[in-house]
């Protein structure tokens, strides 16, 4: 499986994995090949968008190594801690990247004779940043929890669920995030901006799942494909909350006074018929079992 942000096409001559475990080793192995891709990309040309695709890369790769806990060992769960906080300095490196180009466009939540001072300390911060990045991505320490990783989900027994059919195994977990991601934006009106943004990890999570998930049920390629995409918009407007407040605590942080006209609003309307739309389109994981 391979995505570029879109579910991808399944290739012809790829088997569907029969086992959980296989399912589990095929799908990390090709993740973490991903990553290792993304890596060396940040090392050759480092910039704005190679960051971002190895930020999305080892996003999607924690959010399937949760999907796939059950079956993976507790060694697994501490290298995903581990490459967690490696992360966090990406992250801190994106939101400066999106703050930048929302000065850029003007539209930064911040007053104009303040906009210059703050570009140049972003700019020296961005600079410290991407060095301490690359630095750390030719360290084996940087590698250690990713190998750890690819062993442990080739050979962990998976606590005595790998033989489980991959489609039961993917069913039940499919069903278990779509219910609590359910329950948690039943009310999203009510919902101040860090439970919106709680919504948005869980709904970003069960899309990753969705995308890794489809290949077991090619029968329901096309109700899969616009589960995917309708995902993807919604976690697309939730992310507009969430930028909106990193763009207030970096401007505050800063010391720079706030204006607020200039803060985005979340469409959560929108965001509400995208949650009925995927209730209505039925889980494509259903067909199998």
């Amino acid at each position: 499986m391979r995505f570029t942000g879109h579910m991808a096409d399944a290739k012809p001559d790829r088997c569907a994995p029969r086992s959980a475990g296989q399912f589990a080793a095929r799908t990390v192995a090709e993740l973490l090949d991903t990553v290792n891709q993304r890596s060396a990309e940040c090392l050759d040309r480092p910039g704005v968008e190679p960051v971002h695709d190895l930020r999305v890369s080892l996003r999607r790769l924690r959010a399937v190594l949760s999907f796939f806990d059950p079956l993976l060992g507790e060694k697994v769960a501490l290298a995903r801690a581990e490459i967690r906080e490696q992360a966090l300095d990406l992250g801190q490196l994106r939101d400066i990247d999106v703050f930048l180009e929302h000065l850029r466009d003007g539209l930064a939540p911040v007053r104009d004779d303040e906009a210059d001072t703050l570009r140049e300390v972003l700019e020296r911060r961005r600079d410290a940043l991407s060095e301490e990045i690359g630095e750390q991505l030719a360290t084996r320490a940087w590698r250690r929890p990713l190998d750890l990783v690819r062993t442990s989900a080739r050979y962990h027994p998976g606590r005595g669920r790998s033989d489980a059919a991959a489609t039961s195994f993917a069913s039940r977990r499919l069903d278990r995030w779509c219910d609590r991601w359910l329950v948690s934006s039943s009310e999203m009106t009510k919902l101040n901006p860090h439970d919106l943004h709680r919504v948005r990890i869980r709904a970003k999570k069960l899309r990753y799942a969705c995308e890794v998930s489809a290949d077991l049920y090619p029968a329901q390629a096309q109700s899969a494909t616009a589960t995917v995409e309708a995902f993807k918009e919604f976690q697309d407007l939730l992310g507009a909350a969430n930028d909106a407040a990193t763009a207030r605590r970096i401007v505050q942080d800063a010391g720079c006074d706030l204006v607020g006209s200039r803060v985005p609003k979340v469409d959560l309307g929108r965001a509400g018929a995208l949650r009925q739309e995927i209730i209505d389109t039925g889980r494509f994981w259903a067909a199998r079992r």
